[in-house]
């Protein structure tokens, strides 16, 4: 799947859950690591404050990786933490109202759909 999504230039979309053996931000990184053409989105980006903030690094060290906040633990005050680390997306005007025209923005290191 990361060889024909990366052939395409389509994203890919995971769930993050953090100490999951089976999507923990770890993982994703080892997954990052082997196809780094892929561009993939992690969901919930780590759920937990931990998983957060594990999710930080994977996204600084690879180019291709995307955070993204939807989820019921979602609160204010970790989207704002997550800005924090890692930089507001283009045409945000605060964090953490995103707002963008354009259908993807890379900017340090969210998934913005357009």
């Amino acid at each position: 799947m990361g060889e024909y999504a990366a052939d395409r230039g389509l994203p890919v979309l995971t769930h993050t859950w953090h100490t999951s053996p089976y999507d923990d931000p770890e993982v994703v990184d080892a997954v990052l690591v082997r196809h780094p053409g892929v561009r993939l989105i992690l969901g919930h980006s780590g759920v937990s404050p931990a998983g957060m903030a594990a999710s930080v690094p994977v996204v600084r060290r690879h180019p291709a990786a995307y955070l993204e906040v939807c989820g019921s633990s979602m609160t204010g005050p970790l989207v704002r933490w997550l800005v924090e680390q890692v930089g507001a997306p283009a045409g945000c005007c605060s964090a953490p109202t995103f707002r963008s025209s354009t259908s993807e923005c890379r900017l340090g290191g969210w998934w913005v759909p357009g």
